[in-house]
């Protein structure tokens, strides 16, 4: 009566366990899977299956490097100008008002980036097919008793 008590409780915790265990992604601050950080290139990998996901993930991803190439050197500019005027230099007006926008319209094409990325995980999240496992106690297919797994 032991062993099958035993049995029995191990059998639920195994099966709590399988069923705990996701395979869907997460995106805040970098795309996740469980608690490991992908790559950018992994996560396209892994979206090849699912067109629309990989759309969404593919138009991020190109806003994100328009961010990049838009949003660094205006902002490094800005904030030369600036540091120049707190220093007690001069700045240029035309300077600093370009590279504040050049800045604002990076950061705008960051966070739209940001918005397709999390689009594309909820594209591919919702594709994916709930799987239900189950580890029990009982009946084999072969007709002996023990423990059974099924998908």
């Amino acid at each position: 009566m032991k062993h099958l008590t035993l049995s029995l409780l191990l059998s639920l915790f195994f099966t709590g366990c399988i069923n705990a265990q996701s395979n869907s992604l997460n995106y805040l601050n970098g795309f996740w899977l469980d608690s490991q950080k992908l790559s950018k290139d992994a996560v396209k990998e892994m979206m090849t299956k699912n067109e629309a996901a990989l759309k969404a993930f593919n138009n991020g991803r190109t806003l994100d490097v328009v961010s990049d190439i838009i949003g660094y050197p205006s902002a490094f500019i800005f904030g030369y100008d600036l540091g120049t005027r707190l220093g007690g230099g001069t700045g240029n007006n035309t300077v600093l008002i370009a590279s504040g926008i050049g800045t604002a319209i990076g950061l705008i094409f960051g966070i739209v980036a940001e918005s397709n990325y999390k689009n594309s995980v909820t594209i591919y999240n919702s594709g994916l097919k709930e799987q239900v496992s189950q580890l029990s106690f009982g009946l084999t297919e072969s007709g002996g008793i023990g423990f059974v797994y099924r998908l």
